[in-house]
């Protein structure tokens, strides 16, 4: 549903880290459909797209269609 409303992103605060594990399907869920983005010792934040690699970069598109610059880190998306 989330996905549907537009959602692209889902973090989990360390607060709810008890999910995780109390919902072991949920993480595991997460864990086959989606990409872990970053995991710290303050949250873990997955992105909510389909797993669809284009061109075998192992890189999923982005939801507008438009490329992504890809450098080794995890970039999240500049709403300012």
């Amino acid at each position: 549903m989330l996905r549907a409303k537009g959602g692209e992103y889902l973090l989990i605060p360390r607060t709810s880290f008890w999910w995780l594990e109390y919902y072991a399907d949920f993480r595991r869920h997460l864990e086959s459909s989606y990409r872990k983005v970053k995991s710290t010792e303050n949250g873990v934040l997955y992105e909510l797209l389909k797993q669809t690699f284009r061109g075998g970069t192992g890189i999923p598109p982005a939801a507008d269609g438009s490329k992504r610059k890809v450098n080794g880190a995890a970039q999240l998306p500049s709403y300012a």
